[in-house]
């Protein structure tokens, strides 16, 4: 059985993969589904509220609703010591050195 185009692409390139919104891991299969219901910034006070869905890895469903500010503090901390290393990354020059599967071979 062939896979299909949308999986194909995945396989060429797994960034375009999600990720939890929570986490941040890639969602390889399952995943959960939550919605974030906040004041709408542009309509503070109206009782307008914007919802916004979040894709949450199984993990993080299961460690349940109270845990996610604690993990996305955790996340965001983790980005936070990671941005010097990115920012100087977005200034370097790349060179490409061939095409790799999702398990980390050279692909023939």
């Amino acid at each position: 059985m062939r896979p299909t185009k949308s999986f194909e692409k995945v396989l060429s390139d797994p960034s375009t993969l999600p990720e939890c919104d929570i986490c941040g891991v890639t969602l390889w299969d399952s995943f959960a589904r939550f919605a974030c219901v906040q004041p709408h910034p542009k309509h503070k006070g109206d009782g307008d509220l914007w919802q916004d869905t979040s894709d949450v890895c199984l993990d993080c469903r299961d460690a349940g609703v109270a845990s996610f500010p604690d993990r996305l503090r955790k996340r965001a901390q983790q980005l936070e010591q990671r941005a010097p290393e990115l920012r100087q990354l977005a200034s370097a020059q790349f060179v490409p050195l061939g095409e790799y599967c999702v398990v980390y071979r050279k692909c023939s």
